[in-house]
């Protein structure tokens, strides 16, 4: 009897700290406890050895960092309950002191209830194995499973950055996560025959991609899935610009993974499931083809579907279904990038027309993504001691709107694609379409539009290293005739303190180049690299802006940040101020990838007309400036990425494609529209593609896009380029 009412208070303890329910739910949890206790203590006298049902020095490790969780997990839950509160406040007991205790009390008993359920399965596998002789230590199977079991945990944690997930999982994606990294530490110990050296080895690589892992998720918004795994030098040089501090996170990745290490030595045997019979061998490689296509044939649970978008958030879909089972997921994804639309047809698409060529002489094109050039205040209420977009805002003959993204914080690549192609990442199942993509699904572009349809000559340039989303291969992909990738590729490099590669810098090579153009109409692209993050590579001294609002942690980087966008307007206005002279028609697009990172951890309190805050983190300003009259006529206020070149185009006096036409109908419409599907009208009502109100001229947009992106057999050139006279 007291044995029960022990575990029983026990498990209760562990429901108490676990549970996301009020005091109301702790008698039911207390007499759940008590029915699990009786069954369990039922197991431990008929079944088992009840001496194994208590605490077991070969579980102190895991039983320090449970308990170290367990105290946390309360202390964060109860902290701020009001009658915890008052109750505290009326013993006149401080409440930090008070919870302290309790946490540790209530840690250290519910430790019981899970020591007795390792123990339980120590002793069940004991019963289960005993007459298996080719495996000589049990307990050191179980050991193996508990390692591999944390070896899953600290992957998840690098993403989600708590523990609380962990029982969310679906118990297909569970199954499947423990499977594929128990099959891997298989397959190293086949060829190690070494149970320590394999578990440390692979302990050692999921502890460096958990950390990486962190970090890509803290600087680019999403994790490091293998897909991401292509894009590791751009990783690199981006991670360069970043101060990596070492925060908890990384601290409590570290320390799982050395009490990982510290039971792999004291309680995993060298040989452990292996003897010199080499039968086992053969077995356990089977095992592993087992698992592997078990594991594939559970994945198959969740096949993509190409009707499907799935555009939850990331941070969803690493809940329910772990991190190796959504980074197969994302890679499989990748397999089968374009997402048909609902409803398509090539028959409705088919009357569309394009324009005729009218005339024989057009302005030089100049189009620039600046990165990370946002505008704080479409987001945030803050006040600042200089107005950084000064320069920006006074410039004669410009119009000025805002645009929206495709992600908050991060993917270049992704606003690149959206501008290059006017096709929307809608219809894309994955990000950083360059590095997936093949020549058939870019070669509808504004280059090719200009090149082919109008004889321009066609330059991209970009000072980052060539590689980097594979625009090196990307960009002859989509038609440029004149390619500068990489530093040695530019000229002039000054710096405004640690931060190189200034916008006026790219300008000065961008002015050169244009010089040495031909006689016919030239297009430029160019993607600058200045207020790439972080934003604590210079010392507080250099910073020319600063906020009056308290951000924290973040104030430093707000005014760096700050800093570098009021270099980058006055290079912008000094770039316009070069053009206005000049004897050739020149019209000008400029606007932001995205915006900073750190955006996502500021308050969203700026007034604004739409409702949601993700679209306002989203929305980076935009410009269109000519030296010469041009005619703006398109709805300027807000604008998608997809729309700006259209726009440009028609300002610039241009025919436009039956593609390019459509955008701009629909533009006129719905100026706002997401990756996921979302819209709003120019009066800020909003709705979602695939409803019962759905605009036609949306409808022919992703009919045409899937029409161009695919370019299977219903392929129609037509739509994407300009007729003859």
């Amino acid at each position: 009897m007291k044995r029960i009412i022990l575990l029983s208070l026990s498990i209760a303890a562990t429901g108490i700290l676990f549970s996301r329910a009020s005091f109301k739910l702790v008698a039911l949890v207390l007499v759940a406890s008590i029915i699990c206790s009786c069954i369990i203590y039922l197991i431990e006298k008929f079944v088992t050895h009840p001496e194994n049902a208590f605490v077991h020095k070969r579980f102190i490790i895991l039983d320090i960092l449970l308990v170290s969780w367990l105290m946390i997990r309360f202390y964060s839950k109860w902290g701020t309950n009001s009658f915890i509160m008052t109750l505290m406040s009326n013993m006149n007991v401080s409440l930090p002191i008070a919870l302290g205790i309790i946490a540790s009390v209530l840690g250290i008993i519910a430790l019981h209830a899970i020591d007795t359920m390792f123990c339980l399965g120590e002793s069940l596998l004991l019963l289960i194995t005993k007459r298996v002789q080719s495996i000589n230590d049990p307990y050191n199977l179980f050991a193996v499973l508990v390692i591999v079991f944390m070896q899953n945990m600290i992957l998840n944690y690098s993403g989600l950055q708590t523990f609380e997930t962990l029982g969310m999982q679906s118990i297909v994606a569970t199954v499947f996560n423990t499977m594929v990294i128990l099959s891997v530490n298989l397959l190293f110990a086949i060829l190690i025959r070494n149970w320590k050296v394999t578990l440390t080895l692979t302990t050692v690589v999921f502890w460096i991609w958990s950390i990486a892992d962190y970090y890509v998720v803290k600087f680019h918004g999403s994790p490091l899935y293998f897909s991401e795994f292509a894009n590791a030098k751009t990783a690199a040089n981006v991670m360069s610009g970043y101060q990596l501090e070492i925060s908890s996170v990384v601290i409590i990745i570290t320390i799982i993974a050395l009490a990982i290490i510290a039971e792999i030595i004291l309680f995993v045997s060298h040989v452990g499931i292996f003897n010199k019979d080499k039968k086992i061998l053969k077995i356990c490689t089977t095992l592993v083809l087992l698992i592997l296509c078990s594991a594939a044939s559970v994945f198959g649970y969740k096949k993509v579907d190409p009707s499907s978008h799935g555009w939850a958030p990331w941070t969803e879909g690493l809940q329910t279904g772990g991190f190796l089972y959504e980074s197969v997921y994302d890679l499989e994804k990748r397999q089968n990038p374009i997402v048909e639309p609902e409803g398509y047809s090539v028959e409705s698409i088919k009357k569309l027309k394009s324009d005729k060529i009218n005339s024989e002489s057009y302005p030089d094109i100049i189009l620039i993504l600046n990165e990370t050039f946002c505008d704080l205040s479409y987001s945030v209420d803050f006040k600042a001691d200089v107005d950084p977009m000064a320069a920006f805002k006074d410039i004669d003959g410009a119009t000025y709107g805002h645009a929206t993204v495709a992600n908050v914080g991060g993917g270049t690549n992704d606003s690149e694609f959206e501008l290059l192609t006017s096709n929307s990442r809608y219809l894309l199942s994955s990000s950083a379409p360059f590095t997936f993509l093949p020549e058939k699904h870019l070669k509808n572009s504004i280059v090719r539009f200009l090149k082919e349809g109008f004889g321009y000559e066609t330059t991209a340039m970009h000072c980052g290293i060539a590689g980097n989303y594979s625009r090196n291969i990307a960009y002859p992909y989509l038609g440029f005739d004149n390619i500068y990738l990489g530093e040695d590729s530019f000229k002039y490099l000054s710096s405004y303190g640690n931060r190189k590669w200034l916008d006026s810098d790219n300008y000065h090579d961008l002015t050169d180049h244009y010089e040495e153009g031909g006689e016919g109409p030239r297009f430029m692209y160019l993607l600058t690299f200045q207020n790439h993050g972080g934003y604590e590579q210079n010392e507080p001294s250099s910073d020319t802006v600063h906020v009056g609002t308290d951000f924290g942690s973040l104030t430093d980087d707000a005014d760096e940040f700050l800093s570098s966008m009021k270099s980058s307007a006055e290079a912008f206005r000094d770039l316009t101020d070069y053009f206005k002279d000049s004897k050739r028609d020149v019209i000008i697009c400029m606007v932001g990838d995205h915006a900073p990172a750190f955006i996502a951890e500021l308050p969203n309190d700026a007034e604004s007309p739409i409702d949601d805050e993700s679209i306002n983190k989203c929305t980076v300003p935009y410009v269109i400036w000519s030296n010469f009259d041009a005619k703006m006529t398109s709805y300027a206020d807000y604008a998608t990425m997809t729309d700006l070149v259209p726009m440009t185009l028609k300002a610039a006096g241009l025919p436009l494609s039956a593609y390019y036409k459509t955008i701009l109908d629909l533009h006129e419409e719905l100026p706002i529209r997401t990756k996921t599907g979302k819209y709003y009208d120019r009066d800020f009502k909003s709705g979602v593609f695939g409803g019962d109100t759905d605009n036609q001229f949306l409808s022919d947009y992703y009919n045409m896009e899937y029409n161009s992106l695919h370019a299977g057999v219903d392929y129609i050139d037509e739509l994407y380029t300009v007729a003859a006279k």
